[in-house]
């Protein structure tokens, strides 16, 4: 047995949440927004992000998410939305990870919040890059208050599953 060798239940919970991640993912790819902003969206795979995060190993939770970002373009996207989603979920998902281990961790839709925003930051970095413009962070104010907005509902969400005692026992070892 190797250093990175997975247990059955280790893989299977992995599939689980990727399953869940991703379910959410298309669905709320085929809801029409409201907002005019390109490429807005709540963001609810990342319920299942936060909980991860919380939950189980970081490690693993990068690697469902990793997952389904590369899943999620294949289904729904373009190869440049791969772009777009993988800079927004990896800074997110280092923003949400370190906040989640600080004293203002215990307030999930404040680490939910910080993510959104940071997520949005990136995305608007890409865009940027790809369209060699820095026109685009226009849309930031508009896009932290949307950020902030779901991030404050996925954050209660997810902090409504960890706080579960059904999924947290999904979490438990043996």
């Amino acid at each position: 047995m190797g250093v990175y060798s997975l247990k059955i239940r280790d893989i299977t919970l992995g599939a689980m949440l990727l399953a869940m991640a991703l379910t959410v993912f298309v669905i709320e790819s085929r809801i029409p927004v409201p907002v005019p902003i390109p490429g807005f969206k709540i963001g609810l795979s990342n319920i299942i992000t936060l909980v991860t995060i919380y939950l189980w190993k970081k490690r693993y939770a990068f690697a469902v998410l990793i997952l389904r970002i590369i899943i999620g373009a294949i289904v729904c996207g373009s190869g440049i939305a791969v772009l777009y989603s993988a800079a927004g979920g990896i800074v997110c998902f280092a923003v949400m990870g370190i906040a989640s281990l600080l004293p203002l961790g215990k307030l999930i839709p404040a680490v939910s919040m910080l993510g959104a925003v940071a997520h949005n930051f990136a995305q608007l970095g890409v865009a940027a890059f790809v369209l060699k413009s820095t026109a685009v962070f226009v849309y930031l104010p508009v896009l932290c208050a949307l950020g902030i907005a779901a991030g404050l509902f996925t954050g209660m969400a997810g902090g409504f599953c960890i706080k579960n005692k059904a999924v947290h026992s999904l979490f438990k070892k043996g």
